[in-house]
């Protein structure tokens, strides 16, 4: 019966949903807030604006390079790969980011710099 959907769509749209829901949560917003935060105010703009073409550089990538990798390891072994990739990162960002919450951007330049 096509008018009813299959078991599939519906971890389709599940998996899709979670997906985002994490992604926003957590490793999506560090590449636009960290930036800001840990560059000194001398070189804020120019930092912010390299990471940022950074950030567009691997997204290009990563669209572009994605059928390439999934036809070269299964689909399957390349999303196994990114979530390794994706683990990694986030452990290195527990271990070496600092905590800015409450500091103003001066402290947090103190912090790396020296400065104030």
């Amino acid at each position: 019966n096509r008018s009813t959907p299959s078991l599939s769509f519906f971890f389709v749209i599940g998996g899709l949903g979670m997906y985002l829901s994490f992604f926003s949560l957590g490793l999506g917003p560090l590449g636009w807030v960290m930036p800001p935060e840990l560059f000194s105010t001398k070189i804020r703009t120019k930092g912010v604006s390299i990471t940022t073409f950074a950030n567009r550089l691997t997204a290009t990538f990563m669209t572009t390079t994605m059928l390439t990798f999934a036809s070269w390891m299964t689909e399957a072994g390349y999303f196994c790969y990114l979530t390794c990739i994706n683990v990694i990162i986030l452990l290195l960002a527990y271990l070496f980011l600092p905590e800015t919450k409450g500091k103003s951007l001066e402290n947090v330049s103190a912090q790396f710099y020296g400065e104030i």
